[in-house]
């Protein structure tokens, strides 16, 4: 399983969404959508 792929599904499991991770992580929702789908590579 991919980063993304995880992140995804524990966002899921959490109940939030990606607007909600974006905010509490300082990432945009364009780049936590770039990294569940696999466009970008985790952040290091």
């Amino acid at each position: 399983m991919q980063f993304g792929e995880q992140l995804n599904m524990l966002r899921r499991i959490k109940g939030i969404t990606q607007k909600e991770l974006a905010d509490l992580s300082g990432f945009s929702n364009g780049e936590i959508s770039k990294i569940e789908s696999g466009d970008r590579k985790k952040p290091s």
